[in-house]
């Protein structure tokens, strides 16, 4: 099912409105960016834009609740927010440590909401292709916490209003994707987003990088990565401990069908794969973080750290452990 704004009239002057964008794109790139970007790769971030702005009008439309504002947690201390992946490491987290993590503000990722330790205050979810998807979100996130707050991306859910229950806490979002592989003009768009007082959330490279910017407009000193392992695509829920976990392996393992890779040769997660990632026109998840860190996070005056010392990740940018031991 397409949204709705895509009408057959729509469709058709389409490229027109892309030819409009593309011919003002030098007009934008001076006066709001302050440096004189190629049309031909400034376009394409512009019109995303454009249909972005669309989204949103569509999740007032038809789909539900939209995005609009941070929900609020008094009683959670947001200098420090925990985002949480769904890597193997997060099974070596101690019941102290957990008991840390509980006390800061924690947004999961994907489906982390399956882990039987920790529910985060908000899960950030990209469903996979797989119809047993929906009934995993539906089982264990919609029904499991209704104090929680749960976030889909609109791009990826068409026909939500008729798949989800409890939809009092579901909501949408409709990110800036922005579709370039130029780190210039990547590095651009992060510092004007920066300086933004809306509420702006991209998704560029992986539901991660969504995340800690949603965890970014809480304004908090530190952002920690936790799970975040990249090495590969086996998760927290291998051993399937509980029902939960093992429904998560099968549900992912569905969802892996639908895409261009072979679990057991891949030494990397597809966020990392370069050639994935070139395909699709955008950057491999570390260079778009390292971005990320560097511009976005700096500008706002916030650290990145990560959990995980032997996350892929580390190996490939500059970034700090988080200690636990230490009062944050």
């Amino acid at each position: 099912m397409e949204p709705r704004f895509k009408t057959p009239l729509f469709k058709r002057c389409s490229r027109t409105l892309f030819r409009i964008i593309k011919l003002l794109s030098p007009v934008f790139s001076i006066v709001v960016l302050k440096k004189k970007f190629p049309a031909n790769k400034l376009a394409p971030v512009l019109w995303d834009n454009f249909l972005a702005a669309l989204f949103s009008k569509e999740i007032n439309l038809h789909y539900g609740q939209q995005f609009k504002q941070l929900p609020k947690f008094n009683n959670k201390d947001t200098n420090t927010i925990f985002v949480l992946g769904c890597g193997q490491s997060v099974n070596n987290i101690t019941a102290e440590q957990w008991n840390i993590i509980s006390k800061h503000l924690g947004i999961g990722v994907s489906y982390f909401f399956v882990n039987q330790h920790y529910s985060p205050n908000i899960n950030i979810v990209e469903l996979g292709a797989s119809a047993n998807a929906v009934k995993l979100f539906n089982d264990y996130c919609l029904d499991k916490n209704q104090k929680q707050i749960n976030v889909l991306q609109i791009r990826h859910v068409v026909d939500a209003s008729q798949q989800f229950r409890n939809s009092n806490n579901l909501f949408y979002f409709s990110p800036k994707t922005l579709p370039t592989n130029d780190k210039e003009l990547l590095a651009a768009f992060h510092l004007r987003y920066a300086k933004s007082k809306q509420l702006i959330t991209m998704h560029h490279a992986s539901c991660l990088d969504a995340a800690v910017t949603l965890a970014a407009q809480y304004n908090p000193k530190q952002i920690v990565l936790i799970g975040v392992d990249l090495d590969g695509l086996d998760y927290f829920w291998e051993n399937g401990k509980t029902q939960a976990e093992r429904d998560a392996k099968y549900t992912v393992q569905e969802d892996l069908k639908n895409l261009p890779f072979d679990k057991s040769q891949e030494k990397l997660h597809p966020s990392m794969n370069e050639k994935y990632a070139s395909d699709r026109k955008i950057l491999p998840l570390d260079q778009y973080l390292n971005i990320l860190k560097n511009v976005y996070l700096k500008e706002k005056g916030i650290e990145l750290l990560i959990a995980n010392p032997n996350s892929k990740l580390c190996d490939r940018i500059n970034i700090k452990t988080y200690d636990f031991g230490k009062k944050r």
